[in-house]
């Protein structure tokens, strides 16, 4: 499971976090609204794997095709 909870917005930029499953330690992800452009801007120092990274990728680009930027919004897989 991963949760994105938005930080801030300007005109251009949203700002997530993104909380692994159980994880109190989030990645820091930026989608730019007019350019999709995705940025992991903030490494874990725990190492949670590239299965979160890319599920938060996924995430942000799904939130910019659709041009939505909720407060919070979660993935689950099995």
């Amino acid at each position: 499971m991963l949760k994105m909870q938005k930080e801030k917005e300007t005109d251009d930029i949203v700002y997530y976090h993104a909380y692994p499953s159980g994880s109190k330690i989030a990645y820091y992800f930026s989608v730019n609204k007019k350019t999709g452009e995705i940025k992991l801007l903030d490494e874990l120092k725990e190492n949670f794997g590239s299965m979160y990274r890319g599920h938060g990728v996924s995430m942000l680009y799904e939130m910019f095709r659709n041009n939505n930027y909720p407060d919070t919004k979660t993935r689950i897989w099995y």
